[in-house]
This record gives structure tokens, sequence and C-alpha cells, in this order.
């Protein structure tokens, strides 16, 4: 592996050249820990899940669905709340006018009180309706902590990617470079010609045109190092011009025969998060049918309360008496569902329907899976098919240029047959480039879709 530096945005009147590696901007503006460290595609992975913020929300959003776990739970927890109330009250009743001992019709009496207290309150049993809500929770949890992967998968992707383009772009320079030599040498070689009256002006500008289309080349690669190199801060989540440097995996070797397909597919069924989050919003609707099917039959709940009010009364303005004593009671009650306007009905169909639309995301999810393993072996397995073909092209294609070069200067062959033959060296470098290339985004495919990718898989 060799380490090449990632260029950012530069002006436009300043081109870098391999060696360079100063790039635009202040390392602490970017907030890149140690920016001279070149770093691996699984560091890049780590640096873009730990700057992205999907990952940051994902992370809130599993969070948040293991706190609901505790909230179910506290529904079903004995509740004690207290109180403290104070009021006053004047109250006017009618009485029967007996004269002469009562010469009136009424009398009033006012009453002013202080009653601190405490209420508990429990829901002893419910014939299965807490579990249900409890066992939803719970896979709402597990459901919400594998979409976390799902996102940190679906990163890691972007990142695996960009990096292997960029890559290619890399080396798209390096072959545009051996391509430019080429050219170069077949012009050293006209010119010589020419100089001895071997060679006409419309050969040497051949080879002059020749060379220029290869140093066009050169740019156009150049240029699209510079592309990827953005398209990488981007999925690393940095700005452009970022100092970032990074090894490069060209020279890793390739990988020689993909796995066993149906032993891929079931590791991938078993692995892939995508998969374990559909089967948890599954077995979370179960729950939610069976918790609304529970809303059918009774409750049995107790309760019980204490207060010391303070209560003085006076009757008639005869004068205030005032007590404090305890009160207390307890309670246990049953509660049996009657009518309810069809919401319980209600509730059990949406969560049919819920139910229903569950169990055909799972089999999405398996049948997705399924495919895209498949797809991505067979691509695997035909581009290594290939490389040996590309290789032999290869070869062929350097000992024809060679063998070109070494009649020309012989005399016995012209400038077109070795400008030709140039042309053929200068595709077959390409192919066995896009073959290589083509061989790891076939392998990376394979990893993303079977869930190996990153280690933050199942």
């Amino acid at each position: 592996m060799r380490s090449d530096d990632l260029q950012g945005v530069r002006p436009p009147e300043h081109r870098a050249n391999d060696d360079d590696v100063t790039v635009t901007g202040e390392d602490d503006v970017f907030g890149l820990p140690d920016p001279d460290r070149p770093r691996t595609l699984a560091e890049l992975i780590d640096l873009a899940q730990s700057r992205n913020p999907r990952t940051r929300a994902a992370w809130a959003r599993a969070r948040s669905a293991a706190l609901a776990v505790g909230l179910i739970d506290g529904v079903y927890e004995p509740m004690l709340a207290a109180s403290i109330m104070a009021g006053y009250e004047r109250a006017v009743f009618p009485i029967l006018e007996v004269p002469p001992l009562i010469d009136r019709n009424n009398f009033t009496a006012e009453t002013a009180a202080i009653t601190p207290g405490l209420e508990l309150s429990w829901l002893i049993f419910d014939f299965g309706r807490r579990e249900s809500l409890v066992r939803a929770a719970d896979a709402r949890a597990v459901a919400a902590d594998a979409g976390f992967h799902v996102i940190h998968r679906e990163l890691a992707w972007q990142v695996t990617t960009t990096f292997l383009r960029y890559d290619a772009a890399r080396g798209a320079v390096a072959d545009a470079e051996v391509a430019l030599k080429a050219a170069r040498a077949l012009e050293e070689a006209v010119a010589a010609r020419r100089s001895e009256g071997m060679a006409t002006e419309v050969d040497l500008l051949r080879a002059v045109r020749s060379r220029v289309q290869a140093a066009f080349e050169l740019e156009s690669a150049r240029a699209e190092v510079e592309r990827a190199g953005i398209d990488l801060l981007d999925a690393v989540s940095l700005p452009p011009g970022s100092p970032l440097k990074i090894v490069s995996s060209a020279d890793d070797p390739l990988p020689i025969a993909p796995p066993d397909a149906e032993r891929l597919v079931t590791e991938a069924l078993s692995r892939r998060a995508d998969v374990a989050e559909a089967m948890a919003l599954y077995r979370a609707s179960r729950a939610d049918l069976d918790a609304a099917r529970a809303g059918r039959r009774p409750t049995i709940q107790a309760g019980g309360n204490v207060s010391l009010p303070a209560v003085a009364i006076d009757v008639e303005n005869i004068g205030w008496a005032d007590t404090i004593e305890p009160w207390y009671g307890a309670w246990v009650g049953i509660q049996i569902p009657l009518l309810d306007g069809e919401l319980t009905d209600t509730r059990v169909r949406i969560a049919l329907n819920d139910l229903a639309a569950a169990s055909a995301e799972v089999n999405a999810a398996r049948d997705r899976t399924v495919r895209e393993v498949w797809n991505a072996w067979i691509d695997l397995s035909t581009a290594i098919r290939r490389r040996a073909v590309v290789e032999a092209l290869r070869d062929a294609s350097e000992a024809s240029y060679e063998a070109a070069m070494a009649s020309y200067r012989e005399g016995l062959a012209d400038v077109i047959d070795v400008d030709e033959a140039r042309r053929g060296l200068a595709d077959a470098i390409q192919i066995d480039r896009v073959s290589r290339a083509t061989i790891r985004e076939a392998a990376a495919t394979l990893a993303f879709v079977t869930g190996t990718l990153t280690a933050t898989e199942r």
C-alpha cells in the first residue's frame, strides 16, 4: 500500500504536481486531528461515522427507543402523588321556621380547611396488555439499533466507493504518464530519423500530435483526480480543501475467487442490519396487535390515600371550631370494558394492517438480500474470470509496441504502425486498470450486500 495526498480545491492558476502536499485551509479550521498522518480506508470510514450528522441522528433515535422501554415499564409501577389543598366555603342551608323557637328559615355555615395528603395507585393486572406493550417497545428499540447500523453500513459503502474511485483516478494519472512517456519516445525516434533524412515532416507532425494528445489525456486524468478527491472529502464529511492523506490500496492483492454463493446468502440473511430491522418491526407489530386485543380484557387496580386535614367551621357566627384528624382509605377495583364506540376494534384492525405491512417488509428485505448477494457474486466472478484475458492483452500490447519501436528504428516499420501499437498499449493499460478497479469495487459490493463491509454490522 502506498500513501497518496488527497488534493483539495485549488485556485484555477495553481495545479498541484504529484509531490505537492500543500492544500488550501488551516488544520484547526477543519478540526482534523493529525492531518499529516496517512489514513487507511478503515480509518476514513471511522472518521466519516464520527463526523456525519446522519449517524448522530440515528444514534439519538436508538437512544430514544431504548428509553421508551423504561417509559412503558414506568406506567405499570405504583404511582405515588403528594397534594395539598386549601379552601374556604360559605354555605346557606334552609330550615323549617318554628316560632317562637326558630324565627328564620335558613342558617349559614363557614368552613376553612388545609388538607395535605398522599395518594397511591397501582395497576395490578391487565391480562397481558403490559407484556405486549413492553415487547413492542423492546422490538422497536432493537429496530432503532439496527437502523443505526444501517446508516453506518450505507455510510461505509459511500466512503468505500468514493475511495476506490479516487484510487482508480490516481491510477489513471499513472497510466496517462506512461502513455505520454511512450508518445515522447516515439516523437524523439521520429525526430532522430527526420534529422537523418529517413522520415518525412508528416511523420514528425503525426508524432507531435500523438504526444500532445497524450499530454491532454494526462491533464484530463489529473482533473478527474481533483473531482474524485472532492467527492471523497464530502463522503468523509470534510469541506473541500481539507488536509487529508490516504493510504492507497491500488497495490493490494486482488481477490482470486469469490466464496460459495449459497453460504454468502445464508450469512447475509443473518447478518444484515436492514433484515434485522425489518424483523424487529414485525415483532413490534405482533406485540401491538396483542396489546390492541388486550383492550377488550378487564383490568384490576388498587389504591389508597392518607391525608391530615386541618378543618375549621363556624355556624351562625357562634364561633370557630377546628380539628386535625387523619383521613385514610384503601380500595381495589376491577374495570370491565363493555362499550367503547368500536375504538378497540378499530385499533385491532389497524394493528392487523400494520402486521401485514411489516410481514411484507420482511419478505422484501429477504428477497432484496438474496438478489443483491447473487448479483454481486456474479459481478465479482465475471470480473475475476476476465482478469486472465486482460493480463494477456496487456502483455501482448507491450510486446507489440516494443517490437514496433524496434522495427521503426531499424527502418522496417513506419510511424503509423508504431503509433497504432502505442495506442493499443495505452488502451490495454486502461483496460487493465479498469479491470483492477472493477474487481475491487465488485468485492466491496459483495462485502456491502453480505453485511461484512464494516465491523458495525451484526
